[in-house]
């Protein structure tokens, strides 16, 4: 029987290439067993978080009873906040929170809340309730015109921090997307 030049080389390489793939993915954690996701606690994005004018910058989300709220501060330093909230159906009652009349805080269709405001002391935003059949919610949030630092997006009671911006909120699973969850900090 006659070999191919090359086949052991080929076939060695192959299983090497295997190997390697197969140990790889037995270091990534299963999502059952993901000890950041474990400890994540599901509605995050639940009671609004403590916040001072004046003190605190940044923006601020969380959802209640009543539906969700978006606000942004900028601590006195002159900013421009802007972006929009898409949902996957409708939004309702959707109501703009603001100190000045130049911004533009509206919603843009059923399904889409754009804004552009500038801010330099005070607190401006945004509430409205998501429709009863809403699995998920997309904010893409911006702070003079650059997506905004993770750092500066806090969400829910314990100010939950994304790793990305936009931040996406499943409500039909009530957790925030893996590739945006970010660990709790509790900031007093």
């Amino acid at each position: 029987m006659m070999r191919r030049p090359g086949t052991r080389v080929s076939f060695f390489f192959a299983a090497l290439f295997a190997a390697a793939m197969a140990a790889s993915l037995a270091t990534l954690p299963a999502r059952a067993e993901d000890s950041h996701h474990k400890n994540h606690k599901k509605e995050y994005w639940k009671g609004q978080p403590e916040f001072n004018v004046g003190e605190s910058r940044g923006y601020f989300i969380w959802g209640d009873q009543e539906g969700f709220h978006v606000r942004w501060l900028s601590k006195g330093a002159k900013r421009t906040f802007s972006g929009n909230v898409t949902a996957d159906v409708e939004l309702n009652k959707f109501t703009p929170v603001s100190r000045d009349e130049k911004d533009y805080i509206k919603q843009n269709g059923e399904r889409t809340i754009k804004w552009d405001a500038r801010a330099k002391e005070g607190m401006d935003g945004f509430d409205f309730r998501p429709g009863p059949s809403t699995k998920a919610l997309k904010f893409e949030l911006y702070i003079d015109q650059k997506a905004a630092p993770t750092d500066e997006v806090k969400i829910g009671r314990n100010k939950t921090r994304a790793t990305s911006v936009p931040v996406v909120i499943n409500l039909a699973a009530d957790e925030l997307k893996d590739a945006n969850i970010g660990k709790v900090e509790t900031k007093k």
